[in-house]
């Protein structure tokens, strides 16, 4: 209902999972993901400027990190804080799509024909979820990709996952570049979904040490 169809860790085999697959292969591979190593570094030293001077908004900063370095390294865009639409959409999209999936989670999970129950009925509660997982599925993919079409051809884009893309579709004809560009925009709008469960795990470890180390200094 959300029509996550060519959101790679759902797409099928071969199409759209393969196209979507080899974007991201690209860009992603030890050889190519190196090249990000010195804008990596640049936000980790931000993140930690923020630590210092606001510890104790510590799952906020790490937001940010991950927004920061999943955008810069797929779109080549800064975000522009913790507000930036871009990194909002993307927050709520992936928080919207991983517990709308638990069994349980709707009741359209159990009974999947009530999807075609008219969304005017007041008792459908996931029918309003799913119109905004559309809704923001669809402004992750198309909005950072335009983005990186108007620095490109400002020629003021810095290098990234989209830009490599892009430059290897425009030979192409109409068609072939409206698919690949399609392509290009699941897979790179997939990113921040696999970014966040590292981050959030990441995050887990550090207040785990944290809050063992309070424990054992009270026994």
């Amino acid at each position: 209902m959300m029509e996550y169809r060519d959101f790679m860790p759902v797409a099928r085999y071969p199409d759209p999972w393969r196209p979507t697959r080899k974007v991201l292969d690209k860009g992603l591979r030890p050889s190519a993901a190196a090249q990000y190593h010195p804008m990596q570094q640049a936000k980790v030293r931000l993140l930690l400027s923020r630590l210092l001077e606001l510890p104790d908004e510590l799952e906020r900063h790490f937001e940010l990190l991950q927004g920061e370095v999943m955008f810069s390294m797929t779109y080549g865009y800064d975000i522009k804080g913790n507000d930036d639409r871009l990194l909002v959409i993307a927050r709520d999209m992936t928080e919207l799509g991983t517990t709308s999936v638990i069994p349980g989670a709707t009741l359209v999970n159990e009974l999947p024909l009530l999807r075609h129950i008219p969304a005017w009925l007041p008792w459908l509660s996931y029918q309003p979820l799913a119109c905004k997982g559309r809704e923001w599925w669809k402004e992750i993919k198309l909005a950072p990709a335009q983005f990186s079409k108007q620095v490109i051809e400002a020629g003021t884009a810095t290098h990234s996952i989209a830009l490599e893309n892009l430059q290897d579709i425009h030979m192409m004809n109409d068609t072939e570049r409206e698919n690949a560009e399609s392509h290009i925009g699941s897979a790179l709008g997939s990113v921040y979904a696999a970014g966040a469960d590292t981050v959030s795990l990441l995050f887990l470890a550090i207040f785990d040490v944290s809050l063992s180390k309070r424990v054992l200094a009270r026994l």
